[in-house]
């Protein structure tokens, strides 16, 4: 009777312990430097969704009002990619060799892999005097070129936590970024991020050398802008719904080019050539944001 008792009393404890989903409840906080344009940011935990038949927790980011859909299945982290196809993201605890691919292959900047990460080491930083597990990762690589660039069509971060994801601080962000393979001799390198801080249920974690995390949260809520840009992908023109008027809006290449301007218009069309554009849209009450495009 006592063997039982104790095992009854020991089991919900074990229950308890797991994990909880990755992203639940959690907040980054981090710099980005997206063309040219710097400042700090944040993604955090939304609310949950169902979404074709499985619970996701929903991250936003507040300046493009981005949002980002993450499952957790056991160690196993998924995201959805801007076509709504699901793909694993990492693997909690994954061991030394462990390859896996983490995005599904585009051509849209002529890379010539699918996109895959291979654990090459594992190991703990010490933050804000919490241990962190890490893993060590390598992007597969054009090993017959000099530079031994990235051939990935994407890029995941070379170091990832287990408890945070694809941070901090090697250029890439939450879910992996389109490689530039096609337009220079090294990987990418616009945008950048560098993540500031972290937090959760249980932790609060400083990557600032200040120790200190911050964000400009001067607009009352109502006051900021809430907008969207479709289709998107599109086959070339694409409409903006928001709840402030469009002063402008000008049109970006990758690599910082100026090569449109439109005004107090939502709907614009852009270049024939296929690829990722990004739009600076300049609203009535005189805030900047920004949104990515993809051209098909």
């Amino acid at each position: 009777m006592k063997k039982l008792l104790l095992t009854l009393f020991v089991l919900p404890c074990l229950v308890v312990a797991q994990q909880a989903p990755f992203g639940h409840n959690a907040k980054w906080i981090f710099y980005y430097d997206e063309f040219g344009i710097t400042g700090i940011d944040s993604i955090y935990h939304h609310t949950n969704v169902t979404l074709f038949g499985k619970e996701w927790q929903e991250l936003k980011r507040g300046k493009y009002n981005h949002l980002i859909h993450v499952r957790t299945e056991n160690d196993s982290i998924f995201y959805l990619d801007e076509n709504n196809i699901e793909a694993l993201l990492y693997v909690r605890n994954a061991p030394v060799g462990f390859t896996w691919q983490f995005a599904n292959y585009t051509s849209t900047y002529t890379c010539a892999d699918t996109p895959q990460v291979t654990v090459i080491g594992v190991g703990y930083d010490t933050v804000s005097g919490q241990s962190l597990r890490y893993q060590s990762l390598v992007n597969i690589r054009d090993s017959s070129n000099a530079n031994y660039r990235i051939s990935g069509s994407h890029v995941l971060n070379e170091k990832i936590y287990d408890r945070l994801g694809n941070w901090p601080g090697l250029g890439t962000y939450i879910t992996p970024l389109l490689n530039l393979c096609g337009f220079a001799k090294t990987q990418l390198t616009y945008p950048a991020y560098s993540l500031r801080c972290y937090t959760d249920d249980s932790v609060s974690l400083f990557f600032h050398p200040s120790g200190k995390c911050y964000i400009d949260l001067s607009a009352t809520t109502s006051e900021r802008v809430q907008f969207s840009v479709h289709p998107n992908p599109t086959n070339g023109v694409v409409r903006i719904e928001s709840n402030m008027d469009v002063q402008e809006v000008t049109v970006y290449t990758l690599q910082g080019q100026k090569i449109a301007v439109f005004s107090k218009t939502t709907t614009l069309e852009l270049p024939e050539t296929s690829g990722m554009y990004l739009l600076q849209l300049t609203f009535s009450n005189g805030q900047t944001l920004f949104e990515r495009v993809v051209r098909r």
